[in-house]
């Protein structure tokens, strides 16, 4: 069995001296908050992307993908009742899909309670709707870059929406694609890969 633990543990790192000492404590891969590198992946160049991806080679450890996803930039949100913030969600999944394939990654884990909230006076159902239409776009990109879209059940006292895997088939029906998953199948199935538990959203 392997194991991977998130970056943000080590907060005020750098991601350099990160991965090596990851690798020292016995862990196959770092999964990465994106927000602890930039306030938005957009700001990550090319080569900056490349770089990451060559040192956990040199390392000799995986990058598993990405999580904590919608923490930064701010204002995004899967759900909102105002379709532009949903339409910058949505392009902004596009650019994480991307991001994560770029350093190596294979899953992004959705947890991002606060950018999930269902809002006063919106029935389940439309919320179930407005996050399948944010993500279907990213779930097409996704497919093309070999990245698994995992969406994390989280408990009610953080968010009211997906609290258990029992609760995200619907999400999954409307969008109607494979790449989005329960994050409870996630690093396993795809990867072979457990994840610390520790500060996972």
């Amino acid at each position: 069995m392997k194991f991977a633990i998130c970056n943000e543990i080590f907060k005020g790192w750098k991601l350099d001296d990160t991965l090596p000492y990851a690798r020292r404590l016995g862990y196959s891969a770092v999964e990465i908050a994106p927000f602890t590198l930039a306030d938005s992946v957009t700001d990550i160049s090319a080569p900056e992307r490349q770089k990451i991806r060559d040192s956990a080679a040199q390392i000799g450890i995986e990058i598993a993908g990405i999580h904590w996803v919608l923490v930064k930039p701010e204002g995004l949100h899967i759900n909102h009742t105002d379709a532009a913030i949903r339409g910058r969600t949505s392009d902004y999944f596009r650019e994480l899909v991307d991001f994560c394939a770029d350093i190596g990654g294979k899953v992004i884990v959705v947890g991002s309670p606060k950018q999930r909230n269902i809002m006063p006076g919106v029935s389940p159902e439309q919320g179930w709707d407005w996050a399948a239409a944010t993500f279907r776009q990213a779930i097409a990109r996704a497919e093309k870059r070999q990245v698994t879209v995992c969406f994390e059940p989280l408990g009610p006292t953080e968010t009211n929406f997906i609290n258990t895997a029992a609760d995200a088939p619907p999400v999954c029906a409307t969008i109607q694609l494979a790449e989005l998953q329960n994050h409870s199948r996630r690093q396993s199935d795809v990867l072979g890969i457990q994840t610390d538990p520790a500060n996972h959203r």
